[in-house]
């Protein structure tokens, strides 16, 4: 094992993107035509998948309905990907209900993402509408995060999710006057107390947190999450995701829960980048590198590696979900 290890970190240059050591866990080829051999495969993936090892969680972009890419196909995810999470979790045709029901069968966990910044920005939006036709909306943030989390909420039960996982970024309340202090307050207690209602009723469930959990006012709050992903993925350097990950380490908030959080090597919709990180003067993938952090020895053991959009490293020339399925391979050579 060492030996393997120090190989494969003397490889962790840009040009080893895909050439590491596998999984001992085999993708079937001719399995599914032989009902005993697929068995045998499903078995031994779900003992991997119970055993520890470094996970990969992936963020499925699954607002397209019709798309006729298997990039829109949960069922198309790599056998070894541990966790997904939905990021349009309701209105689920019989399609992803197929699918998620193939994805349970490989051990992979699929939960749904309650985005409550994508929410506070609808609001926003709605506020400065008012402004530009000359009106004025004052909004009850109390009485909508509340009806928001329920509604969110409700999710857990309409479908045969394994989890759920609460977005929320937040920001200092340190130098806040004592009143937006008071308010954030309120309003996180509206959120977090009802993720705790809620995984007190299903202690079955996997909880996770997405954000920055250093402003979780009342950190008591924190101990229902079985994992932490910090909001990484627009770091631009390796070194810059560990001291993001850094800075969110608070006392139950431990490295071997927290997931560091990346993009697919893609342009994003402003046309910046994402999902690279410059190294030696190359254009590398952010999960390759980062996946070769995750494997190099260190004095906090890291829990996994995130991909948001992880659909979106469906398209590769020579191999679906190229780096995805090397990262994985990386990590748990």
């Amino acid at each position: 094992m060492a030996i393997a290890l120090a190989a494969l970190l003397s490889l962790a240059a840009c040009n080893s993107w895909t050439g590491p050591e596998s999984l001992t866990i085999k993708e079937p080829t001719m399995g599914e035509k032989d009902p005993a051999i697929y068995r045998a495969y499903l078995d031994n993936l779900n003992v991997y998948k119970q055993s520890w090892h470094q996970l990969l969680v992936g963020w499925f972009d699954n607002s397209s309905k019709s798309s006729p890419s298997r990039a829109g196909r949960l069922a198309s995810l790599p056998d070894s990907v541990d966790v997904v999470s939905l990021l349009s979790p309701d209105n689920l045709t019989a399609t992803e209900l197929d699918d998620i029901a193939t994805l349970k069968t490989k051990g992979t966990r699929v939960i749904y993402t309650i985005d409550y910044e994508s929410f506070c920005r609808k609001i926003e939006k709605q506020i400065e509408s008012a402004a530009d036709t000359g009106g004025v909306y004052e909004p009850d943030w109390m009485a909508l995060t509340a009806e928001f989390m329920d509604n969110s909420l409700a999710l857990l039960g309409k479908y045969p999710y394994d989890g759920v996982s609460i977005l929320y970024e937040g920001h200092s309340s340190l130098l806040m006057p004592q009143d937006e202090a008071d308010s954030l307050a309120r309003q996180q207690a509206i959120i977090f107390d009802r993720m705790s209602a809620a995984a007190a009723a299903s202690r079955d469930k996997l909880f996770m947190f997405e954000g920055y959990p250093q402003f979780v006012i009342d950190r008591t709050a924190l101990s229902i999450y079985h994992y932490f992903a910090i909001q990484s993925q627009n770091e631009p350097s390796v070194a810059d995701v560990e001291f993001v990950a850094v800075k969110a380490k608070l006392p139950g908030v431990t490295s071997d829960r927290m997931i560091v959080k990346t993009f697919p090597r893609e342009v994003g919709k402003d046309d910046e980048p994402r999902g690279i990180f410059v190294v030696e003067g190359m254009d590398c993938s952010a999960i390759t590198e980062l996946a070769y952090w995750m494997a190099q020895p260190s004095s906090w053991r890291k829990a996994g590696l995130g991909v948001v959009r992880i659909n979106d490293d469906y398209y590769n020339a020579d191999r679906d979900y190229k780096y995805i399925r090397s990262a994985i391979r990386i990590m748990n050579p």
